[in-house]
């Protein structure tokens, strides 16, 4: 049989155009997968970014707990050398820490530890020191009260004067751990006195010992206790504009716990907004702050690379 002069022509032809097909296919797996991995970097890039937007949000709402501690050590000083300072005396030495009175710091208060035996004494002294309707709280009858004699500024926190704040089991209870532990302890989302009403909020207390050297053990430390200065701070102050600094938008949401519960946040601030799914970031970050764990949840309302 004749060979077909046509055949081998059409076969090498046949074979380039195979050749060309696989080289363009394997071009265009190529590109695809250096799509593919340059769009994993960028999303890298945009979730590292964003997880320290998020960092930086935690910071700043620690940085305002800190920077309120920070002004009671200076009242627990100022408290060793005055143990019963006057309404005078409280009023001029906080007028000088008045301008850190922001950001959710309502006041900054002074408390006595007393004997029930005590407390017409007690009475007696604040109303000749310029409060006449001095009284203090007595609805529940222990042995000891952990009562106010002191707080400015009073005009949204003269509703304080005269309360047990030993009468709360969650009051009680972190004045009690800082008084043990020598140590600043806040207490868990609790209703504080801001002028006529009372708005959610924390108290932090820090112990004020008599002058002298700390004691090791929480037995002495009882034992050693002059009272305590402690801080209101209001919920909303406290977390008011902590989303203004940054450069993307983001949405954020405050629960109390270690754990995202199915309840209400305690705070949420942010647009609300939500993107597409290929733009959006989520993160959880926890913190504890003074005895007090907060989980933050965090997603982002404009793109992260804008």
């Amino acid at each position: 049989m004749a060979s077909n002069p046509f055949q081998a022509p059409l076969l090498s032809s046949r074979r380039g155009a195979l050749l060309a097909v696989g080289i363009a296919a394997a071009g265009v797996a190529l590109s695809v997968v250096a799509w593919l991995e340059v769009s994993r970097e960028v999303r890298r890039a945009e979730d590292i970014r964003f997880e320290h937007y998020a960092d930086i949000v935690t910071s700043t709402i620690g940085a305002r707990f800190e920077s309120t501690e920070n002004i009671l050590r200076g009242a627990a000083g100022f408290a060793t050398i005055y143990p019963h300072p006057s309404r005078l005396i409280w009023k001029v030495y906080t007028r000088n820490v008045g301008a850190a009175l922001q950001e959710g710091l309502l006041g900054v208060g002074y408390i006595e530890r007393i004997n029930r035996s005590a407390i017409p004494v007690l009475e007696a002294t604040e109303r000749a020191d310029g409060r006449p309707d001095f009284k203090v709280e007595d609805q529940v009858k222990h042995g000891e009260l952990y009562v106010v004699t002191q707080i400015e500024p009073d005009s949204v926190n003269a509703g304080a004067l005269g309360a047990d704040v030993g009468r709360g089991t969650r009051r009680r209870r972190a004045a009690d751990m800082a008084m043990d532990a020598d140590e600043t302890v806040m207490t868990s989302l609790f209703p504080v006195v801001k002028g006529a009403v009372e708005v959610p909020g924390f108290l932090m207390f820090m112990p004020v010992y008599r002058a002298g050297p700390v004691p090791d053990s929480a037995l002495e430390r009882r034992q050693a206790l002059q009272g305590w200065v402690y801080a209101s701070l209001e919920l909303n102050g406290l977390m008011h504009g902590v989303l203004d600094s940054m450069p993307v938008g983001l949405n954020c949401r405050v629960y109390e716990g270690s754990t995202i519960p199915a309840a209400k946040p305690i705070f949420e601030a942010g647009s609300g907004r939500k993107l597409e799914r290929s733009q959006t970031f989520h993160t959880t970050v926890g913190g504890t702050f003074f005895g007090e764990r907060l989980t933050l949840a965090m997603s982002n309302s404009t793109p992260v690379n804008s």
